[in-house]
C-alpha cells in the first residue's frame, strides 16, 4: 500500500473505501467497517480518516464517524 499520488489511489482503489495514515494508504475494502477494522489493527490509533474512491473520480470522506 503507501500510495501518495492521488491519481493512483484514484487508478487503484475504485469503488473502495481506503483509510489514509501519515499520508499512506493502510487499508482498502469496498466494505467501511473492515476497512476500519484493519486500519486499527495495522495503524493502532482511533481516528483514522477514511475516503470512498467512486468510479467516476469522485472522493468522499468521513475523518471521524463513531470509528
Amino acid at each position: 500500500m503507501g500510495q501518495r499520488s492521488p491519481l493512483r489511489v484514484l487508478d487503484k482503489y475504485p469503488n473502495q473505501w481506503i483509510a489514509i495514515v501519515n499520508k499512506k494508504v493502510v487499508s482498502h475494502n469496498s466494505n467501511l467497517s473492515k476497512v476500519k477494522e484493519i486500519a486499527k489493527y495495522n495503524a493502532h490509533k482511533k481516528i483514522i480518516p477514511t475516503l470512498f474512491i467512486d468510479i467516476d473520480e469522485h472522493i468522499y470522506g468521513i475523518i471521524n464517524a463513531n470509528n
